[in-house]
């Protein structure tokens, strides 16, 4: 492996280009000058965009032109989450801030014998899941260290380590989960090829170690590799199992971007490449990725390159699915070096995504993955309205159908126009459905009437 990385140092660097300012967009105002920004999130029912910074927690309206600071202590925050009326930010030695009014008052809480928090997740039901995880640094080498899972089941008031069997007491890098409600957590080696990826069918009760990726390594057999690191983990709409990992095969150093559902990694069927440039070995590609996928399909994928002057923000549109295109934002200007840094998304319900990148105190933002149609419920001017909500949705939806003509048929189609339900025969006007175990995205509900029809935008979160 040594040998591989000597190689890798000696590759001539790539000059990294300013931004694409026919993409992204910088927002005029600024929560503070001075601030570095770590995270960013929506609130899914007002659009308000909330920063977790260096100095603090702030939000804005949804079009980031009013920011004001939150009653949060002014410290550096390196997550927020946001969960109906609850708002939860991660600060640094284990401390997890949590609001339940919307972010106007916050208490702290300590989880117990924990360094740090690696990532935070909230279930459907209202449990919050803390992944721990801390470098221990000896005779200048770095190990992988931890504590495990953790879960709060008082909107973050207190915590209890989960027992998550032989895996106890690990780095867990990344929690995910599916529309089924299935679990997924990464765990970085703490012992020599130990690294793994764990799933929990029953809300994180029980875990169970997924098979270690199959893939094409240019052979005719398939490789096997072992995890060293994950640098992200990924559910999209579609259930797909997204993982960029560090791992080798015997002496030979892997570094790999594969997807797979989760039968598939189950039966240990070959994961798929998600290659986002074309230069490299198909084992090796000499960078991770952090991925976000937006609701209409477009993936947003930033490069953790061998450097920061290799990394960047790649971009998929999901009507071209044949290659990435690099679409940077404005370098980091490090001792005069330009440098790009770890990012995050979030997206407002009109499909506009914004971006932070740390060690930046800019707001990006870009409309190329707006929805076609708004995703606000709209009411029809004339007699003929039909009624659906929430919107966004996420357990039950509800459809109120006209009362002045005969509805023949409720049909439901998912973001790529491929049918998923089919009502007919409606004894009454009203129709509830359970959606929990749909897959997330965008949705749109054609009612057809007796001599018209009506369609409308769905968004389940």
């Amino acid at each position: 492996m040594r040998k591989v990385l000597l190689l890798l140092i000696l590759m001539p660097q790539v000059v990294v280009s300013q931004r694409n300012t026919s993409f992204w967009n910088v927002l005029e105002s600024k929560a503070d000058p001075q601030a570095v920004h770590f995270d960013i999130a929506i609130d899914p029912v007002s659009d308000e965009i909330y920063l977790a910074t260096d100095h603090g927690l702030y939000k804005s309206r949804p079009n980031g032109d009013d920011w004001q600071k939150l009653s949060a202590p002014t410290i550096s925050f390196f997550q927020i989450r946001i969960s109906g009326q609850y708002r939860y930010a991660v600060a640094a030695q284990g401390v997890v801030y949590h609001s339940q009014d919307g972010g106007v008052t916050w208490e702290e809480s300590q989880l117990p014998d924990v360094q740090e928090i690696r990532d935070l997740e909230v279930l459907p039901n209202g449990d919050v899941l803390a992944a721990t995880g801390h470098m221990l640094v000896k005779d200048d080498v770095g190990y992988f260290r931890g504590n495990g899972l953790f879960r709060s089941a008082d909107h973050g008031a207190t915590w209890q380590k989960l027992d998550i069997g032989s895996f106890n007491n690990r780095y867990v890098a990344h929690i995910a989960q599916d529309s089924q409600g299935n679990l997924f957590a990464s765990l970085n080696e703490y012992n020599s090829q130990d690294g793994a990826i764990i799933y929990s069918p029953d809300h994180g009760n029980t875990w169970q170690r997924i098979p270690n990726p199959k893939f094409n390594g240019g052979d005719t057999e398939l490789l096997t590799t072992n995890i060293v690191q994950v640098t992200s983990l990924e559910v999209d709409q579609r259930d797909q199992l997204h993982v960029s990992l560090q791992g080798s095969i015997g002496f030979m150093a892997t570094a790999l971007n594969l997807t797979n559902s989760l039968s598939g990694a189950l039966d240990q069927e070959e994961w798929s490449h998600l290659k986002l440039t074309p230069n490299g070995y198909d084992w090796f590609y000499n960078e991770g990725y952090d991925l976000f996928f937006a609701e209409n399909g477009d993936i947003y994928a930033p490069r953790l390159g061998f450097s920061f002057r290799l990394s960047s923000i790649f971009y998929l549109d999901h009507d071209e699915r044949e290659s990435f295109e690099r679409m940077s934002l404005d370098p980091v200007m490090i001792n005069d070096s330009p440098y790009f840094n770890f990012c995050r998304f979030a997206q407002r319900r009109d499909g506009r995504v914004f971006a932070v990148q740390q060690l930046d105190g800019q707001v990006y933002y870009t409309d190329h993955s707006l929805n076609p149609e708004p995703v606000l419920g709209v009411e029809d001017p004339e007699t003929l309205k039909v009624f659906i909500y929430p919107n966004p949705a996420q357990d039950r939806l509800r459809l109120v159908l006209p009362e002045t003509q005969d509805t023949r048929a409720v049909v439901i189609y998912d973001f790529t126009g491929r049918m998923v339900q089919h009502y007919e025969h409606l004894e009454n006007q009203e129709l509830d459905l359970n959606v929990s175990f749909w897959p997330r995205g965008l949705y749109t509900i054609q009612v057809l009437m007796e001599d018209t029809s009506k369609s409308q935008k769905v968004l389940l979160r």
